[in-house]
């Protein structure tokens, strides 16, 4: 093996190396924008426009809180994936 095909595979595994930290990184990321925050400020938003005469406030939200649950670990696993 020549010295320039040595350096190309030594360049490809630090490419390599590289390319799942900045992986790891945006999966990280992910992990932050999807905050407790978030949630509460989404669930607001949706509980001031949704109006369930039988059901009270605590309850739509507590529903709201579980749908907002599903669709997080959904579109992070999404997201995730198609890194």
């Amino acid at each position: 093996m020549s010295i320039l095909d040595k350096l190309k595979d030594e360049l490809g595994d630090i490419a390599q190396e590289q390319l799942e930290k900045v992986k790891g990184d945006l999966a990280s990321k992910i992990d932050d924008v999807f905050d407790d925050d978030l949630q509460k400020e989404i669930v607001d938003a949706l509980n001031k426009h949704v109006d369930i005469p039988f059901i009270n406030e605590k309850m739509e939200e507590k529903g709201l809180n579980f749908l907002y649950d599903v669709f997080e670990e959904k579109i992070k696993a999404a997201f995730k994936k198609a890194l």
